[in-house]
Order: structure tokens, then sequence, then C-alpha cells
């Protein structure tokens, strides 16, 4: 069985999220990657993956007025451009990997929840 050499993997532009919880006590959320998967298998990880290219279209695409905008999140990130795409990124990644959906109502600033008692109630 050959090694893994990290140094074979191309480096892309990625997000990773750390969910954390203080209450009572400390938790985090990681999740452990399946054996077999060739980077990182059987390790434990934080949410995470690279940018997609509909990462990078999200603010002129968004149907809604996004929290930040794309010079916002470059400024907090220290980017030229494109730092919208890595929260895109990061919120989609949590939600594909962990089911964990990170959005707010635009009406009351409310966590959004997906959960079926409020399945009619998204606005």
């Amino acid at each position: 069985m050959n090694e893994f050499n990290p140094n074979d993997v191309p480096i892309r532009p990625a997000a990773t999220v750390m969910l954390i919880d203080d209450r009572p006590d400390l938790q985090l959320l990681m999740m452990e990657r399946h054996a077999k998967t060739v980077f990182a298998g059987g390790m434990w990880v934080f949410p995470g993956g690279a940018i997609d290219d509909e990462d990078s279209f999200a603010e002129a695409n968004s149907p809604r007025k996004s929290v930040r905008t794309d010079a916002q999140a470059n400024e907090l990130l220290g980017l030229e451009s494109g730092g919208l795409a890595y929260y895109m990124a990061a919120i989609r990644e949590t939600f594909e990997e962990a089911g964990v959906l990170l959005a707010r109502r635009i009406s009351d600033d409310s966590p959004l929840s997906i959960s079926s008692e409020n399945q009619h109630r998204f606005d």
C-alpha cells in the first residue's frame, strides 16, 4: 500500500468553520473523515472545503441582501478580492457536510430553522 504524500495535493482556496458551544462546557463540532478518503482519511476535521465557482458569484446572484459585501469580507480577511466566496463556501460546506445551516432571517435577524415544523415559515 502506497502512503499518501500531502505534497502531491494541489493547494486551492478553501474555507473551514469552527462551530463552538461554550455552555455549560466547551464543545467543538468535528467530523471524522471516511477512512478510505484519499485526502486526510480517518482524520478528525472541522466542516469545510474548497471554494466552488458558484461561491464567487454569491453577491451578484443573490435575491437578498447579504450580511456583508465582498469589499467588507475582503477587508476582514485581508484579501484584495473574492473574500465573500470564502464565507459562502464555509456556509455551503457546513450545510453539506454537517447539516448545519448558518443563516439568519432578514426580518428579525433570528437564526433560520429548516426543521419540519418551520418548513412553511421561510422569509
